[in-house]
């Protein structure tokens, strides 16, 4: 297991979204540091995010794709939660179907990312 690094974790927690901290403070709750979600929660706070905007942020989150043992699937093409998963093509040059691979997709990259036929 990694060291926490909380200079890191600032710095990181300060670039990062706020879509990308309210997944982090939500839909990946279970999976992250305490002092992590100490960091993240207060920065969500100092940008003024609400807890009727967290709640509105989780409800939207609830189609997600999760493991057996209840961890959330990311986008294979993004940080963002799953929404759908299946199998597709690996594509050379993305025009080559070279072999199958299983892929999941989060709300924006549903059904538009290369080889989603």
């Amino acid at each position: 297991m990694l060291e926490f690094n909380l200079e890191r974790v600032l710095t990181n927690v300060r670039n990062a979204t706020t879509d990308d901290l309210l997944d982090r403070a939500t839909v990946y709750r279970s999976e992250m540091e305490p002092e992590a979600l100490r960091i993240i929660d207060k920065e969500l706070i100092d940008r003024g995010v609400t807890v009727e905007q967290v709640q509105a942020h989780l409800e939207s989150r609830q189609e997600v794709v999760a493991r057996p043992d209840g961890t959330v699937v990311k986008c294979s093409f993004c940080w963002k939660p799953a929404i759908e998963s299946g199998w597709s093509w690996h594509r050379l040059f993305g025009k080559i179907p070279i072999f199958p691979r299983k892929l999941a997709r989060c709300g924006d990259h549903a059904k538009s990312a290369p080889g989603s036929s």
